[in-house]
């Protein structure tokens, strides 16, 4: 589940996985969603500084993105945020106050449910079998190969299977996969729930263009220690009430008890 946002890649260190595949990613999603029939927006995104030491924060977030090689990268003033700049091809967001931002024009938002149902008919024509309401039981390794237990959640009826590659992406449940396959595995999900909230734009005070994030900020992680997180941002959607565009404020992070 996601908020359907087309990441620039600008938050992840030089040279790391995150930081190329994010890049690639990005670049990939402009060229294919089109062919692909999914709605994309590539309205852009602003990061913004509230005062002169979250400004250089900011600068450093910047020098990240430069060094991922993302293109278009823009340093505004607050009041340059407020103006459009048909140049970069930038709106602007008259309705946010800050005192400095940093523009990223390959960021956007795209609907996430139309993109998972694409993969579904990509995936399905190539081959691929996409079994539901199935758990993963257990995993045993085989010589080369890993023998995989499968559990319908209704008739509780078990089957296996044979796989020469196992992809783990069992979201909070993939320590608990990683170790089926290795009991001495030691990775370990610390669940940060998010709580968020939408408002329709019914007023020209209310609106937002592009997605619209604060700094990155510092978020304390359960049992010690903490962890950089995006922040409470504004994202655009293509869900259309009655009196405007829908507009997600998230992400609240909750600490589980």
């Amino acid at each position: 589940r996601n908020n359907g946002v087309n990441h620039s890649g600008i938050y992840y260190p030089k040279d790391s996985l995150k930081a190329r595949l994010c890049v690639l990613g990005n670049r990939l999603n402009r060229q294919y969603f089109p062919q692909w029939h999914i709605p994309l927006i590539t309205a852009g995104k602003y990061i913004v500084a509230l005062n002169s030491k979250e400004d250089l924060i900011l600068e450093d977030l910047i020098q990240k993105g430069i060094d991922n090689n993302i293109p278009g990268l823009t340093k505004l003033s607050g009041a340059e945020v407020k103006e459009d700049n048909p140049n970069h091809q930038r709106k602007g967001e008259p309705n946010v106050a800050c005192y400095s931002a940093v523009h990223i024009p390959t960021a956007g938002i795209f609907d996430s449910a139309t993109y998972i149902q694409r993969l579904h008919t990509i995936a399905t024509e190539n081959g691929a079998h996409i079994v539901k309401g199935t758990e993963v039981v257990n995993i045993e390794r085989r010589s080369q190969q890993f023998k995989v237990t499968t559990r319908e959640t209704k008739s509780k009826r078990e089957e296996h299977a044979n796989f020469d590659w196992i992809i783990n992406a069992a979201g909070t449940a993939s320590a608990h996969v990683a170790r089926m396959i290795n009991p001495d595995s030691n990775y370990e999900i610390v669940p940060v729930r998010g709580e968020g909230c939408c408002f329709y734009q019914t007023r020209l005070d209310l609106m937002v263009y592009s997605s619209v994030y604060p700094v990155p900020i510092e978020h304390p992680l359960p049992g010690g220690g903490s962890t950089f997180t995006t922040g409470v941002h504004l994202s655009p959607t293509f869900q259309v009430g009655h009196f405007g565009n829908k507009i997600v404020v998230s992400p609240l992070l909750v600490n589980p008890k």
